[in-house]
């Protein structure tokens, strides 16, 4: 991934990413907010290689783990 905007994807922020979404998301997991985590899971896969790079089946998973996600929110 030669950019990504504006900046360049270099070993730093490869090595970066995995280890701080892993923070994030058990973070929220810790304090009980497991969909948030799950979500943000989700969304960090597909951020880092992309939709193009990803299997079918993977990409319908995650956005129906989406969809139930904001549809769990919004309900009462």
């Amino acid at each position: 991934m030669p950019t990504t905007c504006g900046f360049v994807w270099g070993p730093g922020p490869a090595l970066a990413y995995a280890p701080a979404i892993a923070l994030l998301s058990g973070g929220l997991a810790w304090r009980g907010r497991f969909i948030p985590a799950m979500v943000l899971l989700i969304a960090a896969g597909v951020l880092k290689v992309g939709i193009a790079r990803l299997a079918w089946p993977f990409v319908l998973f995650a956005v129906a783990s989406l969809g139930w996600a904001a549809a769990a929110r919004s309900s009462p």
